[in-house]
């Protein structure tokens, strides 16, 4: 009984184990700068004007992969220029990530007093929609909401630059 026992533990750990290398696999890409939700794809709290090749040092990535930065309209950004919102990672074998950098709401790559009246709408009516891009660039505490605190941050932030 016991070596019954003891034989479907360790298949169990197997199964688990199996099951997080597998899960581990599927993570294109990893980083201790950016958050990446890997189920939705998306790379955010990515600092306003970091060029491409600076972004690209902040990742870990499996050698074997080929990735580049391209724009919104499928051109490839060169090391020196900004990642901005709306950008994708996308790997050889047509995996991508969505980039959204902090505080860039609209994706021009500069943090204006656009980005401001873009939030500032949002707040006074929510029921306006903004890509999910802009939603993880305006919340700048990461709480998952959009507050006023988001907005004296990225008013602050415009003040302060």
């Amino acid at each position: 009984m016991k070596k019954i026992i003891s034989i479907v533990l360790i298949l169990l750990l197997l199964a688990v184990f199996s099951k997080s290398v597998i899960a581990a696999s599927n993570n294109y890409a990893t980083s201790s700068t950016y958050e990446i939700n890997e189920e939705n794809r998306f790379i955010y709290k990515v600092d306003a004007y970091t060029p491409v090749l600076n972004f690209y040092s902040n990742l870990t990535v499996n050698s074997s992969l080929t990735y580049h930065v391209y724009d919104k309209d499928g051109y490839k950004k060169e090391d020196t220029q900004d990642v901005v919102t709306g950008d994708l990672l996308m790997f050889k074998n047509r995996e991508q990530y969505k980039i959204s950098v902090s505080k860039d709401l609209n994706g021009d790559g500069k943090v204006t007093i656009k980005d401001l009246a873009i939030l500032q709408r949002q707040l006074l009516n929510p029921t306006n929609e903004i890509s999910i891009e802009a939603f993880l660039a305006a919340d700048t505490n990461l709480d998952d909401l959009l507050t006023i605190k988001d907005l004296a941050s990225l008013q602050r932030y415009i003040l302060n630059n």
